[in-house]
């Protein structure tokens, strides 16, 4: 899509600084109308949530315009959420517009007055990660192989079709990464059935996001026209991480951290943090290090009095929980829903042993695609097949196994009778193997001849499961499983078989005593509680992750590091470490602060800020925190430079003393 400016406003804030408000339209190239803009023309806004911790800050942007008897505009509402992009930028100190925020004007946010002009509209534009919801997570089509957290990432931003950048701010890494290895991202690997959910059904890409973010102790949110992923906790001077790692690579834990950072910020006046970006669709492009603080009142100036200054209480534990449904997975079938397309599937084009079929994308039993074969065979004894399976397995007398198999018969009237047909066998493996096993569905037992079994229907026009108790494998080797087209007794009664959802489980086997392989879980979660000051009572919840790399390990990564842990001797999973992270944070009264400030500043600043409250008085009482604020939520009106905050001050000294649990 190429966007061109349609409506463009150029004013001025209260200090006298440039600002451009564009709204760019789809294959759009034609003049540029103007605006006639409202006492308070733009104001955005980013609304976290009161737990600082949840990962998703989305943002919008409120524009105030007047229709006059000469100026009009289109009629938004009657257009599609992507017709229609808002711009908002702003003029640096070498007069030259840079962009501030961007995002998508949303059709059903469209009010204007009912009355004689002039009168106002009001519209309204959205970032759209709130709306990741509305969008499926990302799915191969070729591979059901792991896939890294980076392109989890970028592959759900990108549903968003605002191609910015990412900036990434992660000191939780892993120890001697390669060259081409940036941040924890690159290397913390996840399978795509473990962020599904009710085993074959798909989740959304919010939900996605969400989980790797969460795993991470991460937030994202957009600022400055670019994608900010940093970590709720450590998000701070570089050289402090710098000093702490090479202390801890000597083989002492470093302390007196918080006394460093505050020493930098008196010294320096700055706080200078390091980003790795990328491109929006995953690609490494460089690393910055770049001052991000700000600092009340010689840059932010606390207005109409409302600067307020909270004390939440101590944590003495947090609970995080899972959900658990993922876990205990004894399915050894990849991409048994066909929700990765046809990866590790075999199919066939026609010939005359074999049947070709298709994905569907519009019937499944769960999940999004099934399997669809529209050829059928009126002879019950045809042996071409339309799809293959295969696994390696192993003879061993204490696993039982059962394959399961859901069908579909979408059946016209006078279908007669229908079927269909499945070979499965084990080929042994290795140097001088030469076993073949078959199973015989009749005997319920493996045989040594080749054998294609036939699978009647009684229900047609609804899913069918079709469960085979394996049993013990005879031998070990590897198993295929043959799916053969449909049979219909009468030439046209049949519209397609559907397959989906095939998956071979294995069980705890004793003689003829079957048991589940793994314990239910009912409540899964870590808890990290304090050691000391046992009269706390605060408590804390990260609730319903799905990834865990401390017991049910489901991402596939060495254990982690933060820059003081960077030695072989100090490495956690990352559930140690993000609790680690938050009891930290709380461990005195947490101070978050709200209020509006005034920018003094040429240009505006953004959530990726940090902001140091430093009334350096000459005389008592001075009022000079340690270290500086995280923005958790913040309203910008535009014109009147004016920004309404929330933000809180994280406490990343030498750890908490606190013990990690895992409860079931």
């Amino acid at each position: 899509m190429a966007y061109g400016v349609k409506y463009r406003l150029e004013f001025s804030d209260d200090l006298e600084n440039g600002k451009k408000i564009e709204i760019l339209k789809d294959n759009y190239s034609g003049s540029v109308l103007p605006i006639v803009a409202g006492a308070d023309p733009c104001v955005i806004s980013w609304q976290g949530d009161d737990n600082f911790y949840n990962p998703i800050i989305g943002s919008q942007c409120t524009l105030n315009f007047f229709v006059t008897d000469t100026v009009s505009y289109d009629n938004f509402h009657e257009f599609d959420e992507r017709e229609y992009k808002v711009k908002i930028s702003y003029k640096d100190s070498s007069n030259n517009y840079q962009t501030y925020w961007i995002g998508w004007l949303v059709v059903d946010q469209f009010k204007e007055a009912v009355t004689t002009k002039p009168f106002p509209i009001t519209l309204t534009a959205f970032d759209g990660l709130g709306t990741l919801d509305a969008f499926d997570m990302f799915l191969d089509e070729t591979s059901a192989g792991l896939v890294n957290a980076r392109t989890w990432i970028w592959r759900s931003l990108y549903n968003l079709d605002l191609e910015l950048d990412i900036y990434i701010s992660q000191d939780i890494f892993i120890r001697n990464p390669g060259s081409t290895v940036k941040t924890i991202y690159d290397v913390l690997n996840i399978n795509p059935y473990a962020l599904q959910k009710d085993k074959y059904n798909i989740n959304t890409a919010k939900h996605v996001l969400e989980q790797v973010l969460k795993i991470t102790n991460a937030r994202i949110f957009q600022s400055f026209g670019k994608w900010y992923i940093i970590n709720n906790s450590s998000y701070s001077a570089q050289s402090i991480k710098t000093a702490s790692a090479s202390t801890a690579q000597g083989g002492t834990i470093p302390t007196g951290i918080r006394a460093a950072e505050a020493a930098s910020l008196v010294a320096n006046g700055t706080e200078s943090i390091k980003f790795d970006i990328h491109n929006y669709t995953g690609t490494y492009q460089s690393t910055v290090t770049v001052d991000m603080l700000k600092q009340v009142p010689d840059q932010l100036l606390p207005i109409e009095n409302t600067l307020t200054k909270e004390y939440l209480r101590p944590l003495n534990e947090l609970n995080i929980t899972h959900e658990t449904s993922q876990y205990l997975e004894t399915n050894s079938f990849v991409n048994s829903g066909f929700e990765n397309g046809l990866a590790s599937w075999t199919t066939y084009s026609t010939s005359g042993t074999t049947s070709p079929g298709a994905l569907s994308t519009d019937f499944a039993k769960q999940g999004n695609q099934s399997y669809k074969n529209s050829q059928t065979q009126t002879s019950e004894t045809g042996t071409r097949k339309t799809l293959t399976k295969t696994a390696d397995v192993y003879n061993s007398a204490h696993l039982g196994h059962k394959l399961n198999v859901n069908a579909y018969f979408d059946t016209n009237s006078g279908y007669g009778s229908v079927s269909f047909r499945f070979l499965l066998k084990v080929t042994e493996q290795g140097p001088g193997a030469t076993q073949v096993k078959y199973w015989n569905n009749y005997s319920e037992t493996w045989v040594n001849s080749s054998i294609v079994n036939i699978q009647d229907i009684d229900s047609v026009n609804a899913w069918d499961k079709f469960t085979y108790d394996l049993g013990t494998f005879p031998i070990t080797g590897e198993l295929t499983l043959d799916l053969y087209e449909p049979f219909v007794q009468n030439s046209g009664g049949l519209n397609a078989l559907y397959y989906d959802n095939i998956d071979l489980l294995f069980d705890r086997k004793d003689g003829t005593k079957r048991e589940p392989f793994f314990a239910k879980i009912d409540d899964f979660e870590y808890k990290r509680v304090r050691t000391t000051g046992s009269n706390l009572t605060g408590v804390l919840e990260l609730a319903d992750l799905q990834l865990s790399q401390k017991n049910y390990n489901n991402v596939g990564a060495t254990n982690a590091i933060r820059p003081r842990d960077d030695n072989a001797n100090f490495e956690k999973t990352l559930d140690e470490i993000i609790s680690q992270q938050v009891i930290n944070d709380y461990r005195q009264n947490l101070v978050r602060y709200e209020g509006k400030l005034y920018n003094l500043l040429n240009d505006p600043f953004g959530l990726n800020n940090k902001v140091w409250i430093n009334f350096h008085t000459t005389n008592p009482p001075e009022l000079r925190e340690a270290v500086s604020c995280y923005i958790d939520s913040m309203t910008y009106s535009v014109k009147r430079n004016a920004y309404e905050v929330i933000m809180h001050i994280p406490n990343q000294n030498d750890d908490q003393a606190s013990t990690f649990k895992a409860t079931f």
